[in-house]
């Protein structure tokens, strides 16, 4: 959630992250549902930005309406860099146009201090890892990253059977990659740790794969 520049956030926005996303400012703490609700009939509309799917989003849009039909969920789909840089320009340009952010960068908003932090009871179902110990954001959904390959081209016998296997000199020129797969790098980090992880990350990243 945005950290705009008054010291309360409204009850609709309030309302809207708690039944979607259930990342909400503190100040809902002393509101009750009936509270949250009368205050949320009075602004009509919360806007998302996120970085799923779009049908995703509408799905999700779409449920949250139907539960509370007296506000309309404005979606704006972008990239989660697309999404992190913008919310810092508008930051910076003091003006900003979103309530609700889904993307997986969110720790770069928040430690440029954008976000506000709420403690949703929904948040205790979560395991600690899916949820920011300060209350900061809590998963929406989790990415999973595998190996693909073209089975007109590879046969199966001969196909990566793990990340190792990236760095045979076969592959060299040969593999692509998303440009937005800095979380896997991340994961793969805390997975191996930080010396065995950089440096497989520096063999992959020599001549051998293109970034789209």
């Amino acid at each position: 959630m945005p950290k705009r520049r008054q010291t309360t956030i409204s009850s609709m926005r309030r309302l809207a992250v708690l039944g979607v996303l259930c990342v909400i400012s503190a100040n809902a703490f002393a509101q009750s549902a009936e509270e949250l609700i009368r205050g949320a009939k009075k602004e009509t509309q919360v806007v998302f930005w996120s970085s799923m799917r779009i049908d995703d989003s509408k799905a999700l849009a779409a449920g949250f309406e139907t539960r509370y039909p007296f506000i309309k969920v404005e979606i704006v789909r972008a990239g989660g860099e697309q999404i992190v840089n913008r919310a810092i320009a508008e930051h910076m340009a003091g003006k900003t146009t979103y309530d609700v952010l889904n993307a997986f960068a969110l720790k770069v908003l928040q430690n440029r201090g954008l976000l506000q932090p709420y403690a949703s009871p929904e948040a205790n179902q979560y395991p600690a890892g899916f949820k920011d110990a300060q209350n900061f954001w809590v998963s929406l959904y989790s990415g999973y990253n595998v190996i693909g390959y073209n089975t007109k081209l590879v046969p199966k016998g001969e196909a990566p059977k793990n990340w190792e296997d990236l760095l045979n000199p076969r592959w060299k020129g040969k593999l692509a990659m998303d440009d937005e797969e800095y979380f896997w790098h991340a994961g793969m980090l805390k997975h191996w740790g930080e010396d065995k992880g950089r440096k497989y990350m520096e063999a992959l990243s020599r001549p051998r794969i293109t970034v789209s």
